[in-house]
């Protein structure tokens, strides 16, 4: 189980996850790693994170040239997505039908505007979700969210919150969601900062 979030104010996104990941070995077993890479940086102004039940090799991989590929474009959050879209339904054809991959692209759109979408494989297909209506986001887990919104009420995070306020409310809505699901998920929170471009 992943845990993302994502919030802004004025100048900043905040993308953050737990680092917990679960290997499965042909013979069933489990293994836990703690230190997990679930948050890519494309550029200064957007990242993605993952989530799902997958062949880590191969996507790892995947995800590492789609990067780059990425990287040194100036591309807004909407063209790197539909770059996104189409090399990833291309090179994941071969997963497992049952493997699942959630992709959630965070960035900026021509205008300057932080924006939100996600990418999803399942059932052997990949499909696009228009970007979320609230931009802070916990992959549908509702606790969280509530946690969320209640932690950003009560450090008094918006649009004007400098970007100190905004990184320590990330770490601690992150540390308490994961506390909310031990075993499920944790490890260290892992965290990128993308600043606004100029336009």
């Amino acid at each position: 189980m992943t845990l993302s979030l994502a919030i802004h104010n004025s100048k900043n996104i905040v993308l953050i996850s737990d680092s917990m990941g679960i290997e499965t070995l042909y013979d069933g077993t489990e293994i836990i790693h703690n230190d997990t890479k679930k948050i890519y940086k494309i550029n200064s102004y957007s990242a993605f994170s993952i989530a799902g039940n997958f062949d880590t090799n191969m996507v790892f991989r995947v995800l590492e040239e789609l990067l780059k590929r990425l990287k040194y474009q100036k591309l807004c959050i909407d063209q790197i997505f539909e770059y996104s879209f189409i090399f990833l339904g291309r090179n994941l054809l071969y997963l497992d039908p049952d493997d699942k991959l959630e992709v959630i692209f965070a960035g900026y759109t021509e205008d300057g505007v932080p924006k939100l979408i996600t990418l999803m494989k399942n059932n052997g297909k990949i499909n696009r979700y228009q970007p979320m209506s609230e931009f802070y986001d916990m992959i549908g887990f509702k606790k969280p969210q509530l946690l969320a919104k209640d932690i950003m009420e009560q450090r008094g995070v918006n649009l004007d919150s400098k970007s100190s306020l905004l990184k320590r409310a990330s770490l601690e809505i992150m540390r308490k969601s994961i506390q909310m699901y031990p075993g499920m998920t944790g490890g260290k929170p892992r965290m990128v900062m993308l600043k606004k471009p100029r336009i």
